[in-house]
């Protein structure tokens, strides 16, 4: 047999989804979009805590840092 003697057969048609196919869809897509917004509100909390604490950590660098002395004032400045 030879595929020259076949009719070409239309490709089929696809079915449309059915509405409880098209609501599964709708509520996997609210699910998603709310996952996203809860990723998107750590991420932000997460920015905010880091500069906090890098804020912290500079304030505490300062504490600990070397106090500088002024210099001796010379004799020749003190007054009499």
């Amino acid at each position: 047999m030879t595929n020259e003697n076949q009719t070409p057969v239309e490709p089929s048609k696809q079915a449309e989804p059915s509405l409880e196919d098209l609501t599964a869809w709708y509520n996997e897509q609210i699910a998603v979009a709310k996952l996203r917004y809860r990723l998107t509100k750590l991420q932000s909390n997460t920015v905010i805590q880091e500069a906090k604490r890098l804020q912290a950590m500079a304030v505490i660098a300062q504490f600990k840092a070397p106090l500088t002395k002024p210099e001796d004032k010379q004799p020749s400045e003190e007054v009499s």
